[in-house]
């Protein structure tokens, strides 16, 4: 017997009243009913059909929220929901997205069913966090495993991954909590600290002397800790609680791991060195012993005001219209404009009044979107300290032996876990612990920088501006003030700058 779903499905909407075929109707079941008589279909089959469609689905209130948190928009029906309620959706072939940046898992590229399984079995912790449009499965530690979208009707892709996600989040309850989000924190952080200190109890819960990678830090200890605030330390080895021994940890590798000679991976696995405003103010020279350092910047911020085109001289006073519009004043001339790279719009006070207190008059530069300016200063005579105290921090000085989190003892770059492993001398007795990292990794110690060696070039410090709005920058030349609106400066590596170079 061949049957036309479609055509049945069609007569079916002439004989209703609306035009739309409602399985909870009776009226329209009888249709229905008459509709099957005419098409010869056998009486038994019709009312096991009918039977089946007048069952009405029960839902569980908290299975539905729950599949409006991982992503099925309201605009899906309730009913619509039933088959990944009940398990009738098609599993195969569906994934769930890696994302970009830096993941739990970085060589693991589609998450499917037995991927997840697998994945879950390795720990007792994980997190759904489903805040805006990506929802997210995280471990312990808030790191991203995979991600997925929002479905907008039955059973498009993500419709699909929703059902996967929620096939495991019910084979694994107990083990995954839902949230909207989890607290801001860096995740790889928290989980090389939870490493070390499960090396340390099974090692020795009394201090012993740290190598790393070999070397004597001249220090002793037996735990480990976060580091508060936004130091350049982001974590510390302990003895007995007390931090003496300071790291700048860079999720990712350094060495490509699919390279057998371990050759440096040309993608930089991190953002950023340090923000120039976050640790140059008028202090830092005299804290670092770099003498110009104003100077060596200013050569960069010269040539980038140079590039910018919406330039207002000799700016007095700033207020904001209605709408976008800004008026500029430029001593007895005004000027309206558009804030249409969402420049000022978040600091309205800062440019109305707090400005004006320290500065009677700016020359103001405005970034606009999608513009970036890097310049390498490899060559100049200060970059070996410039570079230094970038990436050790901002109490970084020749010769400073004392270390703390604004001066740490290593930049440690690492995609895996650390390793602790003991340094046992004849009769087996702990003599020390060694701290190394695994093959892609890297460590680099104080008061060392990148090399200008080819091979690494993408490391070298370079200085970057960016377009970031509602950001600022200031610097001084000739007894004037310059300000660049709009504009994130920073200290990057070469391999991470992108624009215009000059």
């Amino acid at each position: 017997m061949k049957i036309n779903f479609e055509k049945i499905v069609k007569e079916w909407g002439y004989r209703v009243h609306d035009g739309k075929p409602n399985h909870k109707n009776g009226s329209h079941l009888y249709h229905l009913n008459r509709i099957l008589i005419e098409q010869k279909w056998p009486f038994e089959v019709i009312d096991e059909l009918l039977e089946n469609l007048n069952e009405e689905v029960k839902f569980d209130k908290t299975d539905i929220s729950l599949l409006r948190n991982l992503g099925i928009n309201k605009s899906v029906p309730d009913e619509d929901l039933a088959d990944i309620i009940n398990g009738k959706v098609d599993l195969s072939g569906v994934s769930c997205l890696r994302g970009s940046g830096n993941t739990a898992f970085q060589d693991i590229q589609n998450y499917d069913l037995k991927t997840l399984r697998n994945i879950l079995r390795k720990s007792n912790k994980f997190y759904i966090t489903y805040a805006g449009n990506d929802k997210k499965l995280r471990t312990e530690y808030n790191i991203r495993i995979c991600k997925w979208g929002n479905s907008k009707k039955k059973n498009d892709v993500n419709y699909k991954r929703v059902a996967l996600i929620y096939k495991i989040y019910k084979d694994n309850s107990s083990k995954i909590e839902v949230k909207e989000r989890n607290a801001a924190g860096i995740g790889y952080e928290d989980m090389q600290i939870a490493e070390l200190n499960d090396y340390f109890k099974n090692i020795s819960t009394s201090p012993v002397p740290l190598y790393v990678a070999g070397k004597d830090m001249g220090v002793d200890v037996n735990g480990a800790s976060t580091i508060s605030g936004v130091p350049k330390a982001d974590f510390s080895l302990d003895k007995d609680g007390t931090p003496v021994f300071w790291v700048s940890y860079k999720h990712g590798e350094y060495y490509d791991s699919k390279e057998g000679n371990l050759k440096v991976g040309k993608q930089v696995p991190f953002q950023q060195y340090g923000s120039m405003s976050s640790f140059f103010d008028k202090n830092f020279e005299q804290k670092t012993g770099i003498k110009g350092l104003d100077a060596v910047s200013n050569t960069f911020l010269k040539v980038v005001i140079k590039n910018l085109k919406e330039v207002y001289k000799n700016v007095t006073a700033i207020k904001f219209l209605k709408g976008k519009d800004v008026e500029i004043t430029m001593g007895k001339t005004k000027k309206v404009i558009k804030d249409k790279h969402n420049i000022f719009s978040a600091r309205q006070s800062f440019y109305e009044k707090n400005l004006w207190k320290t500065h009677k008059k700016i020359d103001l530069y405005l970034v606009p979107s999608k513009t970036s300016f890097y310049r390498s200063f490899e060559k100049d005579p200060k970059y070996s300290d410039i570079a230094a105290a970038t990436i050790y921090g901002t109490d970084f000085k020749k010769g400073n032996k004392t270390f703390s989190k604004e001066n740490v003892n290593v930049l440690l770059q690492a995609k895996e876990t650390l390793t602790l492993e003991p340094m046992t001398d004849q009769d087996g007795s702990i003599q020390g612990i060694n701290l190394d990292t695994r093959q892609s990794g890297h460590i680099v110690f104080n008061p060392n920088v990148p090399s200008t060696k080819p091979e690494i070039a993408q490391y070298l410090p370079v200085f970057v501006l960016r377009h970031t709005k509602e950001t600022t920058f200031g610097f001084k030349d000739g007894g004037k003030t310059n300000l660049i609106a709009g504009g994130r400066y920073l200290i990057m590596p070469q391999g991470q700058a992108t624009g215009k170079r000059i």
